[in-house]
């Protein structure tokens, strides 16, 4: 497998601890980040366009058209995040 041709160093970075569920890796080093005082490797705003690609595809099934990921990403379409965000009172 992959993982036992790595370097013993480089397998604590990529799987801290041996956490191997990518969600808790990100939390993981967010966590560290904040400790550390060091920026995450997924800040913020790529965390936000990441999240621009999925969202695109319940946008464009709500409207039933296709919908540019950028479009998502400047808040140009966001019908299906509408509801989301008036229960939220983000509007």
């Amino acid at each position: 497998s992959m993982r036992r041709k790595i370097q013993q160093e480089d397998l604590e970075r990529l799987f801290p601890r041996g956490i191997t569920d990518t969600f808790a890796i990100e939390l993981y080093d967010f966590y560290n980040s904040i400790i550390n005082g060091r920026k995450p490797e997924v800040d913020g705003m790529e965390a936000y366009k990441d999240m621009a690609i999925p969202l695109g595809f319940y946008e464009s099934a709500m409207l039933n058209k296709p919908i540019k990921v950028k479009d998502v990403e400047e808040l140009r379409v966001e019908e299906y995040q509408k509801e989301i965000n008036e229960k939220l009172l983000l509007v």
